[in-house]
């Protein structure tokens, strides 16, 4: 048998916290999975929509987090998004000749500045890290593909992926809610001061 104390010493959180992520991480991968199936021509948008929805699920189900997280993804992707369009502009259409590399140089620059500030400027600067990979996702992975279509729909997974995991969030602490009363926190015991282990 395992000692909570002791797991939760080692571990920083409790078995319960423990047992609850890996189902919470098993049905938000089994849930998007099906969706290779039906779209297979999408399977790279899936492999982000994926990603981001671990990046938003939380092991508490700390709703905050997974919301700044959602956030930060999103501000990414729109930032990555319109770079994308910039390096377009840069490469196609601009009046000043500049090559594939350099144009991905400047957009990554001008991306960052303008995500660091954005975070920054909202209050939101701990989920700088998270637009950050929210934008690498959507700039990187388009410069290879060279299609505007490409980053609209790979900044639309990185959301999508960021709403199923605040779905998933909510679902389990309300059913950890119903289950097991109001959870005290760090404690691991229900309202009523029994133990939900």
């Amino acid at each position: 048998m395992i000692d909570p104390g002791k797991f939760r010493s080692h571990t920083g959180i409790t078995p319960y916290e423990f047992v609850e992520y890996i189902i919470k991480c098993v049905t938000g991968v089994s849930a998007i999975f099906p969706l290779f199936m039906l779209f297979p021509d999408w399977h790279d948008d899936i492999y982000w929509m994926i990603i981001s929805l671990m990046i938003s699920m939380t092991y508490n189900n700390e709703s905050k987090a997974a919301i700044e997280r959602m956030r930060g993804n999103v501000i990414g992707s729109i930032v990555g998004g319109g770079c994308w369009f910039l390096k377009a502009f840069l490469t196609r259409f601009g009046t000043i000749a500049v090559n594939q590399n350099a144009a991905l140089l400047i957009c990554i620059i001008i991306g960052l500045v303008v995500i660091i500030t954005a975070c920054a400027g909202l209050r939101m600067i701990s989920v700088a890290r998270t637009a950050l990979v929210g934008f690498f996702i959507v700039i990187i992975y388009e410069d290879h593909h060279h299609s505007w279509q490409g980053a609209v729909i790979r900044s639309a997974s990185v959301v999508a992926g960021c709403m199923a995991g605040l779905c998933i969030n909510k679902s389990f602490a309300w059913g950890s809610r119903v289950l097991f009363g109001e959870k005290m926190k760090g404690t691991g015991k229900g309202a009523d001061g029994d133990s939900i282990y």
